[in-house]
This record gives C-alpha cells, sequence and structure tokens, in this order.
C-alpha cells in the first residue's frame, strides 16, 4: 500500500501478476501483460493500465477502481469494480475491451475490436469520447446513452431497465435489443433481426439510408422516424403511432403488425 497522497507505479518487462492488495490514490501499471490474481484486488481513484503485448485483466470482486486514465493492452482489456466508474483517459485495446461497474461514465475515447460495457445497478452515459468498434453490447439497470457524434460501431446488441439510445457514423446493425424505450440514429441504414428485440416504446429513429426495425411485442412509436430510403417497422402485435409522435418521413414506407393492427 502507499501513504495518503503518494502514487503508485510500477513498469516491468513480462508479465505482472497482482497477488494481493493494491492501494493508492493513483496506480499506474505498465508490463506486457497484467492479471489480477485470486487474492488481487486494486483500490484507488485512478488506475492507468498499459499491457504492451498481452492482456489486461483486473476483474477481481474485490476492485475498487473511481476512474480509469490512459490505458489499454495489444489483446483484451478488462476492468470490473464495486462502485460507479469513469472513463476519463482514452482506452485503446487490440481485440475486446470489457468494463463491468455499478455504473458507468465515458468521458474519453474507448477504442477496440469489440466493446462489452455493464451498469449492474445504474446507467451508461457518454459525456465526451467516442466508441469505435466493430461489435457494442451495453447493460444496465437503469438508461444506456450513448450518442456521441462521432461514435463509430457497426452492430449493437444489449439491454436497460428504462431507455437505450444510441448514435453512430456510418451503418448500423441492432440485433437482440431489450429496453423499455429505445431510440437509433445512424448516418447509413439501420436494421435489426427478426424476433430478437423486445421493445415497447420507440422514441425515434433517424437513418441515412434504409431505417428496418423489427420488435418482438406490440410497438408504440412515440417520436420521428426518418429514413433516407425505405422504412419499414414490423411488430410482433400492435403497431401504433401516438398522437404525439412528430411524424414518418421516409421514400418508402413499410409497416406490419404480425398478431394485431396498424394503427
Amino acid at each position: 500500500d502507499a501513504g495518503a497522497g503518494i502514487a503508485f507505479t510500477l513498469a516491468t518487462t513480462g508479465a505482472l501478476s497482482l497477488d494481493g492488495a493494491l492501494t493508492a490514490p493513483r496506480v499506474t501499471l505498465v508490463a506486457d501483460a497484467i492479471t489480477g490474481g485470486a487474492a488481487g484486488r486494486v483500490t484507488t481513484g485512478l488506475l492507468r493500465a498499459n499491457a504492451r503485448t498481452g492482456d489486461v485483466l483486473l476483474t477481481g470482486a474485490g476492485n475498487a477502481v473511481d476512474a480509469l486514465g490512459d490505458g489499454g493492452a495489444a489483446r483484451d482489456f478488462s476492468v470490473r469494480t464495486s462502485g460507479a466508474l469513469a472513463v476519463t483517459g482514452a482506452l485503446d485495446a487490440g481485440r475486446g475491451l470489457m468494463l463491468d461497474a455499478a455504473s458507468l461514465r465515458l468521458a474519453a475515447p474507448v477504442v477496440a475490436g469489440a466493446i462489452s460495457l455493464t451498469a449492474r445497478t445504474g446507467g451508461i452515459t457518454q459525456d465526451a469520447g467516442r466508441l469505435a468498434a466493430a461489435r457494442l453490447a451495453a447493460e444496465a439497470a437503469g438508461e444506456v446513452r450513448l450518442e456521441a457524434a462521432n461514435n463509430a460501431f457497426a452492430a449493437v446488441t444489449g439491454r436497460a431497465g428504462t431507455a437505450f439510445r444510441v448514435a453512430t457514423a456510418g451503418s448500423l446493425r441492432a440485433d437482440g435489443v431489450a429496453a423499455p424505450e429505445i431510440a437509433l440514429a445512424a448516418d447509413g441504414s439501420i436494421t435489426q433481426g427478426a424476433g430478437a428485440n423486445a421493445i415497447t416504446r420507440l422514441l425515434g429513429a433517424e437513418a441515412g439510408g434504409d431505417l428496418r426495425l423489427v420488435a418482438g411485442t406490440a410497438l408504440a412509436v412515440e417520436g420521428a422516424l426518418t429514413a433516407g430510403g425505405t422504412l419499414a417497422v414490423t411488430a410482433g402485435g400492435y403497431l401504433t403511432q401516438l398522437a404525439t409522435g412528430a411524424g414518418l418521413r421516409a421514400a418508402t414506407l413499410q409497416a406490419r403488425s404480425i398478431n394485431g393492427r396498424v394503427a
């Protein structure tokens, strides 16, 4: 342990294994690979971890990390913490990046081949930075709100206890999304796989190309739906547009209800 107000910095060649408690106001770890042993735990206000050639795997239940500064891994980067977690420095992983916390606040860029975000009791929000990945998974007990203008992910899945809101450049495929409310935005087309999405209220969606949405349940459209090409909406039950809705705008409109009616 480091004393109050003293930062802990460790840089080494080879792999680094944390087999005990590490406590300091600020912790910086640099090695070829960084892993937490069975008894390893990190308690800090700010963690910077960088694995030059391997993984950062700090997923012990006893971790208490308030914020992540600049860091990354040549392969996977995974951090789990008991409380709320803020990303205040850029994170970059060559393969996958996983963050698991009570709640998550993103205020810096996060780049990886695949990104997985989990907020066990709160929400996931994005104040600044960008998310760049081929695949994004986001799961929160509260709200998921990832709407930075420069986000770049091609596929999204996840669930939210309240609203699930995402925006990205390019085209977007949304599969396995479960939330009471959803809002999607993409510069290109937006598509959803059949039968996989549990959505009851659509707050809005905007696509520069086609917009194709599938809900396995009844669906109420509450906000504007805008598509540069075809707008196609399918619901497992009743498909309704509420009076408060802001309108449908598309070159071609297709609306279908499998077990109800369209109103």
